[in-house]
């Protein structure tokens, strides 16, 4: 399987992440399945949610607790970190549980509505050498969400792994890597690499 170029994921110390929710009444059936654009759109709000440092808490603290999501509802974030340190190298194992309730969130131009089943996942690792202007990280995107988008709804899954990083030069960090695995059922070789805003019908 070929891999897909990141998009600039936004990095809170260290990175950023995607998800969804819903659920209509008991009688309504749900509707299409995300088209990859959507869900891309949908690991990228995930992953904004991850990332996001300026959030209004409503308890615990930013990176461990519950706050306000951008529209709407609130998401609970659980964060795991464990630094190691071998002479010039720096390791960290970094890990970020969310469980978004009825968490209204916009990305890529499509407003989503995301709920916990049971949660969303990113765990990783990141290395960086003092004398390098270079940091690799490598993890993985797991769990899953409901997600309400317009008249339509479903459970997206995600089953990702990725690898890359960023070197560091006289401008802007360049960034690199490779993903694989699929993400609400699309194969991330499908997934739109630079987003797009709707277009038509979606």
């Amino acid at each position: 399987m070929r891999g897909s170029a990141y998009r600039g994921w936004p990095i809170v110390g260290v990175l950023v992440i995607s998800t969804s929710a819903g659920c209509g009444d008991g009688t309504t059936e749900p509707g299409e399945p995300l088209l990859p654009r959507e869900a891309e759109a949908l690991l990228l709000g995930m992953m904004g949610l991850v990332g996001d440092t300026t959030a209004s808490v409503i308890s615990g603290t930013l990176l461990d607790g519950v706050f306000a999501c951008p529209l709407a509802g609130q998401v609970t974030r659980t964060f795991t970190g464990t630094p190691e340190m071998s002479g010039d190298t720096i390791r960290s194992t970094i890990g970020f549980t969310l469980d978004p309730d009825r968490c209204v969130l916009s990305s890529e131009g499509w407003e989503f509505t995301v709920d916990g089943n049971p949660d969303f996942r990113l765990a990783m690792t990141i290395s960086s050498t003092g004398t390098d202007l270079e940091f690799r990280m490598e993890g993985t995107v797991g769990g899953a969400v409901d997600w309400e988008l317009d008249d339509r709804w479903g459970t997206c899954v995600f089953d990702m792994a990725f690898t890359g990083g960023a070197v560091q030069n006289f401008a802007e960090p360049q960034l690199f890597g490779e993903r694989t695995g699929t993400v609400c059922g699309v194969d991330v070789d499908r997934l739109d690499p630079a987003g797009g805003a709707p277009v038509g019908g979606g």
